[in-house]
Parts: C-alpha cells; sequence; structure tokens
C-alpha cells in the first residue's frame, strides 16, 4: 500500500509540473475585441482576441483582484474595471498602474484546427500573477541611486531599477517605520495590519540588493554637491550619488493657524499608527472631521459605524465640488446622511475650544459650535519638500519641484515623482501636479527608467500617462478617469434607487471646449476605464458622444 502510495504521489507531483496542450476554446466562440473567462483545470483563465490573434492570461489583476473579464480590450492590451491597471495582452506586462504583484501570468497558446489549445502546468495555472524579473547587483557596478522616500512612488522606483536593468546600488530612504505599503488602504480600512498591506517583504529587498533604511530623516538634498545628509536616531550621515529620486510624497496640513490645533485629541491621517488611533478613538465619540474631500469623507465612510456621531465640515456647497461638481457632490452627501454622517457646509473652521488640553468643540466662524471627543483634520496635503536646499537649478518657491516630461529637475541626475512633483502634462497639455496612488507609482516607474537610461546611455521614456481615481465610501467605489480643471459643463446621469442609494447608477462627463475631458461614475463599470483606454490612443470623445453613453 505504502509502495501504490508513493508511486500516485510521485506521478501526481510530476503531472503538476509537466506542460501540457490543454483546451481553451472554439476560434469561433470569440469575434475580434472580445475576452472571455474559461476553466481551465478548475482554474480561471483569461482569454482574448484581436486582430484573429488569441492570448491567455491570469484572469484576476493583481492589484485587488478584480475580474479582468469585466474591464476592456483595446489595442492589446487589458484595463481593469475597478482602477484601472493596464496589462499587455502578448506579454503580461504592466503598462498602467496601480498594481500590488507584478505582471499577469502569460501563457503559450495555439490553434489546432478550430480549437484553441493553452499550453501550461497545472502549477503555472495556480499562479495567475508572476513577479517581473530583476537583475542582481554587480559586483564591478558602485554607483548609487539614492530614492528619498519610501512611499508608493519609491517603493515602486526601487524594484522598477532592477527590472530596468540597473546593477548598481540602490538606496531607498524611508522616515517610516515599515516598508513600502498600500496607503490608500488606511482611509478605507482603518484597522488594516501594516504587515498586511506592505508591498513587499524585507527578504524581498534583501534578495534584488536593494537598500532599505527606515525610520531615516533627510535633512537636506545638495544638489550642486549631488549629496543626501539623513539622520536616524542621533547619527547623521552623508551619502554621494550619481542619480538620486526625489518621491516625499505630501504632509498632512495640520491647521497650525488654528487655536487648539495641538489638542491631544486632534488627529491627521498619514501611516498605519495614525488609522489605528482614529479607528480605536472613535469608537462610541462625537467626531468631528474638517474637511469634505477624499480622506475626509473616506474616513467619515469608515468610522460611522462606530462612532456615536460624525460630522463633516466643508468650505465648499457640497463635498467634491471642486473635483466632481455641484451635481454629482450633492449626491454624495445623501449617500452619507443615509449613513447617519452630518454636515456643515459653506463653513469656515475658526478654533477648537480646548479644555483640560483637549478639543471639547469645532468653533466655527458664524459661532456654532460642534461638541467633539475627537477631531480629525481631513485638509489637503502639501509637498514634503522642506529637505531640499535652494539652488539656481532647483527651486521650491511653487511649494513642489518642477520637472520636464522624463520627470528630470534642472539639476543633473536630479529626479522628482508623484505627490512633490509638477510635470508636463501630455493629457491636458498643462503643467499639472496630481495626488493620486496609480500615478505615483507610474511615475515612480518611468522616472526609475529614465534613472536607467541616464546612467547607461539609452534612450530615455517620456511620461505619458490619463489619470485614473477612485474613492470608496460605504461598500462602493466611484471611479475618475481624465482630468477636468474647471468645472463648467456637467453632463450628468444620476438613476438614485429609492430602497437603497447605494445601488444607484451615477454617470458624469466633464466638457471643456466640446469635447469630454474627464468622466466619473458609480456602479457603471467599466464606462470610465473604457473611457481611459480610448483616451490612451488619442482619441477624442465628443460632447454628442457623451450623451450617447447616459442614454
Amino acid at each position: 500500500m505504502q509502495l501504490l502510495k508513493s508511486i500516485f504521489r510521485k506521478l501526481t507531483s510530476k503531472s503538476r509540473f509537466s506542460e501540457r496542450a490543454m483546451f481553451l476554446c472554439k476560434t469561433g466562440d470569440l469575434e475580434n475585441g472580445q475576452m472571455k473567462e474559461v476553466l481551465v483545470e478548475s482554474v480561471k483563465v483569461l482569454v482574448t482576441k484581436e486582430n484573429g490573434s488569441f492570448h491567455a492570461l491570469g484572469a484576476k489583476c493583481p492589484h485587488y483582484g478584480a475580474p479582468l473579464v469585466n474591464g476592456t480590450l483595446q489595442n492589446g492590451r487589458v484595463r481593469c474595471p475597478w482602477h484601472g491597471a493596464c496589462f499587455s495582452t502578448a506579454t503580461g506586462d504592466i503598462e498602467d498602474f496601480p498594481n500590488l504583484d507584478g505582471k499577469l501570468a502569460c501563457y503559450t497558446v495555439s490553434i489546432d484546427g478550430d480549437n484553441v489549445l493553452i499550453h501550461a502546468t497545472k502549477e503555472t495555472l495556480e499562479k495567475p500573477h508572476e513577479a517581473r524579473k530583476m537583475v542582481k547587483k554587480s559586483a564591478d557596478e558602485n554607483r548609487l541611486v539614492v530614492i528619498v522616500g519610501g512611499g508608493v512612488s519609491g517603493g515602486t522606483a526601487a524594484e522598477s531599477l532592477r527590472v530596468a536593468g540597473w546593477t548598481g546600488r540602490i538606496l531607498l530612504i524611508s522616515g517610516e517605520d515599515c516598508l513600502p505599503y498600500d496607503r490608500p488602504t488606511l482611509s478605507k480600512k482603518m484597522d488594516s495590519d501594516p504587515k498586511k498591506i506592505q508591498f513587499r517583504t524585507q527578504e524581498f529587498y534583501d534578495d534584488n540588493d536593494i537598500e532599505v533604511l527606515l525610520k531615516a530623516t533627510v535633512t537636506e538634498l545638495d544638489s550642486i554637491a549631488k549629496s543626501v545628509t539623513y539622520k536616524v536616531g542621533d547619527s547623521v550621515k552623508t551619502v554621494h550619488y550619481d542619480a538620486a529620486l526625489m518621491a516625499t510624497g505630501g504632509s498632512p496640513n495640520k491647521m497650525t493657524f488654528l487655536k487648539g490645533h495641538d489638542a491631544s485629541n486632534v488627529r491627521i491621517l498619514r501611516n498605519p499608527d495614525d488609522a489605528h488611533t482614529i479607528y480605536n478613538e472613535s469608537e462610541g465619540k462625537n467626531v468631528v472631521i474638517i474637511g469634505s474631500s477624499f480622506i475626509g469623507m473616506e474616513v467619515a465612510s469608515s468610522i460611522c459605524q462606530r462612532a456615536k456621531s460624525v460630522t463633516v465640515v466643508g468650505m465648499e456647497k457640497v463635498p467634491f465640488e471642486r473635483v466632481l461638481g455641484a451635481q454629482l457632490g450633492g449626491f454624495l452627501i445623501k449617500l452619507h446622511e443615509a449613513n447617519n454622517i452630518s454636515f456643515k457646509m459653506e463653513a469656515k473652521t475658526e478654533e477648537f475650544k480646548v479644555k483640560d488640553g483637549k478639543a471639547v468643540a469645532a468653533v466655527l466662524a458664524d459661532g456654532t459650535e460642534l461638541p467633539s471627543d475627537l477631531i480629525i483634520l481631513g485638509a489637503g496635503v502639501t509637498p514634503a519638500i522642506s529637505f531640499v536646499k535652494e539652488t539656481d537649478v532647483l527651486s521650491t518657491k511653487d511649494k513642489c519641484i518642477h520637472v520636464d516630461e522624463f520627470l528630470s529637475t534642472r539639476a543633473p541626475g536630479l529626479f522628482a515623482a508623484g505627490d512633490i512633483a509638477s510635470f508636463p502634462s501630455h493629457y491636458s497639455g498643462s503643467e499639472e501636479r496630481i495626488e493620486h496612488f496609480g500615478h505615483a507609482q507610474n511615475q515612480g516607474r518611468v522616472a526609475a527608467q529614465n534613472i536607467v537610461a541616464l546612467l547607461t546611455g539609452t534612450e530615455k521614456v517620456p511620461y505619458r500617462n490619463v489619470p485614473v481615481f477612485w474613492t470608496q465610501q460605504h461598500g462602493k467605489s466611484l471611479r475618475y478617469a481624465g482630468r477636468c480643471n474647471k468645472i463648467e459643463n456637467v453632463l450628468i446621469s444620476i438613476q438614485e434607487d429609492a430602497k437603497d442609494i447605494k445601488n444607484s447608477k451615477v454617470l458624469a462627463f466633464y466638457i471643456e471646449s466640446g469635447h469630454a475631458t474627464a468622466v466619473a461614475s458609480l456602479n457603471r463599470d467599466p464606462i470610465p476605464m473604457e473611457i481611459a483606454e480610448k483616451w490612451n490612443s488619442g482619441a477624442k470623445i465628443t460632447e454628442e458622444e457623451a450623451k450617447k453613453y447616459l442614454e
């Protein structure tokens, strides 16, 4: 009996690692431009067809696991329906972030008569995502690339340097006490375990020869001397770089101009400790949130079932008015009010009334006092660039870092990416500074590619991207693609669900000079990503075409 079991195990193990051809679908099952999910060995595989060619890929997005079959297929790219990540159908490679775990598995496909066959092993089928291939540090290459900032842009850049072939040293300097992580989760799932939202483990960085320095404060970057000075504890060190990337993100506005801003129960949200503190302290409390944009509204959504009361104070007429317009902002107020959240809009905070070191009320300019056990500041961020030494070629007078289309500053060998970088947008045709997760990842990768190009004498890559972002509130995601800097003409359809407002369907197009420049939606997937992919290919959406989507 033991002998039989041994033989069976060997046969089973061999079959798992032996590649074989398996039936995928019939050639006539898909028209050009279509994709479908197929079960192969009880594993879901995504099949695509364009120009008569079939491709087989992992079926779920490596970001948050969205079924890619519900996304869009255009020009050899699959775009995720949830957050806009794009993957090459030919290789599975990531072409547009956000993404947390490498590339899609890409399987060999062949045609036998009218049968489409997939060539894979059981083991490869069960791994729908693959790590991107990286080089190791070379013993004879000692030039140094320094990354200042351990957020999503810096973390992505560190990996992308190795993917792009950089064999020299990489030093990532982070002020955080944990490895690069999925920061947007903090306002949506505030009790998240930091280790579970990290992009990579320490072992990953060690294996790929990426030096990560945590709890380090960069005190000065001197672009003339090409040096970075940082402090860890009482120790101060200076390193000289051959190329460097600044990717320090934003610092929350602490509203230091307000009396009482330093009370012990006034909180900001920036890191996992902040999130856990807010989550724990909100239980059974009267919470006042200052700010009615993304952070404020997402935090309100996250804690409304725990808190005794939640009141949001905003300066606009409705939340998100500047970004989404009055009508969509008005709908979002209804969504939040249905979850017992109160609003004080067109309101200015005058001070926080403090007693025994705690803020007991937020006082508005009209004299209204909002009783508070906990106050959360969600009033935006400013670029974290206080460490930058002013020079003739590197200025922070606009409170940001200006870069060219390659994300390079005027200082030799110095790049910037993410929240701190103001760049020439090929999409809008104007100078932009964008504070979105996927954008920061995309810029981290492109900056890394151009650092390698600079150091190896190869061709640089311009930054080209259609902005995509999302916000999750009360279990629903509002998706947005494009960019509208001045809201004047909004085409909008709001189909409210009388039984449950969360099931309402919303679609809005933002029109400038007769063309749609942005689109937002709730429960209307995959329209925003379909539009984003059209814009990515250079197409324009006229006002008349936008109206057809609303019908």
